[in-house]
């Protein structure tokens, strides 16, 4: 039941995207650019791998290519992050992200008002949508970085053998988000 109150509660979370249309909250801004009084900067970051597209025969995802964004909702007006994104190999042992697939950097500078803030950060082609609360300071340059958790695999008889049972290939199941070093 717990999961299901989730999954509804990114629905509604998913489908406010569409329904606000602000665009007084925040401009974005380049990292050389000063601070004005009574303003604070948000740097947001997240890298995050995904499967290479096509891999299956009727997919018709857009992971692995340049439709797969990231949305942010900053007390009702919203960006679309787009990544930078190139191929990966990691080999890496016990690693999420070991494996071929396509590696994203996504990356937004932002400029808003000192004070409390609603974000709500979303990955729509996997269906996430988080919301948290920040408080920014006057002054103050931030940043929020999000931390993919993977989705998980089939289960398998030895764990310890193939690794820790969570990797990109099935999308991402959530962020933990950071706010200054500190998770929120």
């Amino acid at each position: 039941m717990a999961f299901m109150g989730g999954c509804t509660r990114n629905a509604g979370l998913l489908k406010s995207f569409g329904i606000t249309m602000r665009s007084d909250v925040f401009r974005e801004v380049s990292s050389e650019e000063k601070t004005p009084a009574g303003y604070s900067e948000l740097s947001i970051y997240s890298s995050l791998k995904t499967r290479n597209p096509g891999i299956y025969l009727f997919d018709n995802s857009k992971r692995g290519t340049s439709d797969y964004v990231l949305l942010v909702n900053i007390d009702g007006q919203v960006a679309r992050i787009e990544g930078l994104l190139k191929e990966d190999k990691s080999v890496k042992f016990d690693d999420p992200e070991a494996g071929e697939g396509i590696k994203y950097m996504f990356q937004k500078n932002i400029l808003l008002q000192a004070g409390s803030h609603l974000l709500i950060i979303a990955c729509p082609e996997d269906g996430i949508a988080i919301e948290k609360k920040i408080v920014l300071k006057d002054g103050t340059k931030n940043i929020i970085l999000l931390k993919p958790q993977y989705g998980g695999v089939m289960s398998r008889s030895k764990p310890a053998i193939y690794g820790s049972g969570h990797n990109f290939i099935n999308g991402i199941s959530g962020f933990s988000v950071w706010l200054n070093g500190e998770v929120l």
